[in-house]
């Protein structure tokens, strides 16, 4: 499943080549990735045999993730670690879909050094986001794209410092209309790389307990608002359409995030349920579906719900994207939203943005 499955094709393809390349185990490995991707990429309802392909996958990434700690620094140990980190996040992406949250925030926390050995900057010194999120290589992407989402979606700490300073992201900001190369990671999700830089300097703040000011809201609101939605030319009327009414409603959230997640709104203040209106203005002029419900993550903009209709809305979205295919990691989102919602409503008071991490624990564990 991908934004923009052309693209999707050519990583895939990028990574068989690679594989192949790279020995018995790692052609094994790919077996696995290929059974397992494709019985989800069906639908398939997964059996006790497909449960145990999993746990071989897991079992044998995470040898090679162990055993990837201990090479050096040469190109081919380089090119070895990079097909090792692939191949981790093929399995995360299995996970996403077939398996409950500690599966791959376990992979992603084991990933953690390799990740950190291939990004070019020195030990100690924050990864520069915008940069990371045009490399060539995929899995660099997609391993801190993931990281950013989740610290945002699921209100965790980052497992890695980013740097967003303005000027190091001026770049991403800059607005881009039309996009035809396979760089960055929004043909994956959907989520435009500019909001993903915004949403990891948002999280940065967060951790560290810093206070947004004034001009700090209206610079973040100048950005959202200037933002312009990529597109290609490829691609036929409906979907074009489509793709950019995914980017609209991610404006929207983006909106959302920075009033609840960075200054601490409730749901029930007018910036943000401004915000909220227009998403759900956007998602009902589309019927529900594939595209766009998969590549909204609906969860994103829950806390910003207030009425029961809104609820319904996201609930019956979301129940769409369960019935049509597998939906392990789906079922997790709606546990937590829901059971946020229910101790908002229970303390007759609106949601804030904590809400969401004390309902993962409650719910999740972790």
């Amino acid at each position: 499943m991908a934004f923009e499955p052309m693209k999707r094709a050519w990583a895939i393809c990028s990574l068989v080549a690679k594989q192949f390349k790279a020995g018995q185990e790692a052609r094994w490995t790919l077996t696995l990735l290929a059974d397992i991707g494709g019985r989800l990429g069906r639908g398939v309802i997964l059996e006790e045999s497909d449960i145990s392909m999993i746990l071989t996958l897991q079992s044998q990434v995470q040898q090679q993730l162990v055993n990837g700690k201990n090479i050096g620094n040469d190109k081919l140990a380089r090119q070895t670690s990079i097909g090792v980190l692939d191949a981790t996040i093929e399995t995360i992406v299995i996970h996403l879909f077939a398996s409950p949250a500690c599966e791959w925030l376990t992979l992603m926390q084991e990933a953690a050094p390799i990740f950190r050995q291939l990004c070019p900057e020195p030990a100690g010194v924050p990864i520069n986001l915008p940069s990371l999120l045009q490399h060539a290589n995929v899995s660099l992407c997609y391993y801190a794209h993931t990281n950013v989402l989740c610290g945002a979606v699921m209100d965790l700490p980052m497992l890695f410092q980013y740097d967003c300073t303005p000027q190091n992201f001026s770049h991403v900001y800059s607005p881009i209309v039309e996009i035809e190369n396979n760089s960055g990671t929004q043909w994956f999700h959907g989520t435009p790389d500019q909001f993903v830089a915004m949403f990891a300097k948002i999280n940065a703040m967060q951790e560290d307990r810093w206070a947004p000011t004034p001009e700090i809201v209206t610079i973040l609101e100048r950005r959202i608002q200037d933002f312009q939605p990529i597109y290609s030319k490829l691609c036929d009327s409906f979907l074009l359409a489509t793709r950019i009414l995914v980017q609209e409603c991610w404006r929207q959230v983006a909106y959302i995030y920075l009033y609840m997640g960075l200054c601490g709104d409730s749901s029930n203040t007018p910036h943000v349920k401004q915000a909220f209106k227009q998403f759900i203005k956007l998602l009902n002029s589309t019927k529900p579906g594939h595209m766009p419900d998969n590549f909204l993550i609906l969860n994103f903009c829950a806390p910003a719900a207030c009425k029961k209709q809104d609820c319904n809305i996201i609930r019956k979205r979301v129940q769409g994207i369960k019935i049509n295919g597998p939906s392990h990691g789906v079922n997790d989102n709606a546990k937590i939203f829901e059971n946020y919602w229910a101790h908002a409503n229970a303390e007759g008071r609106p949601t804030i943005w904590s809400d969401v991490g004390e309902a993962r624990k409650r719910v999740l564990g972790v």
